[in-house]
């Protein structure tokens, strides 16, 4: 699955911070997969702040090679922001992705 910077960002802001062991397992799992590198915050110029995130521009994407349970965890927590009606426009693209 094809995912740029902030659909990976997204993805580790979305991830349970509790859970069952199993749950917590493919947490880690997922993290470890979209987690951004030193390479990269040097290459995109990733800056933190007190307004949130920054890079330079990039078309680039990732192509990252997820499980089915880890779809699968990624896709229940993309539904309880739906429900909870936390869902933003960032979300939109993973979503689509990853629910519809």
């Amino acid at each position: 699955m094809k995912l740029n910077l902030l659909e990976r960002i997204l993805v580790l802001n979305i991830l349970p911070a509790k859970g069952s062991f199993t749950d917590l397992i493919i947490k880690e799992d997922v993290a470890k997969k979209v987690a951004v590198t030193q390479d990269e915050i040097k290459e995109l110029e990733i800056k933190s702040d007190d307004k949130g995130l920054h890079w330079k521009q990039t078309d680039k994407v990732w192509d990252i090679d997820f499980k089915d349970l880890e779809k699968d965890l990624i896709k229940k927590q993309l539904k309880e922001l739906d429900e909870k009606k936390e869902l933003t426009g960032d979300h939109l693209t993973l979503y689509r992705l990853f629910v519809s």
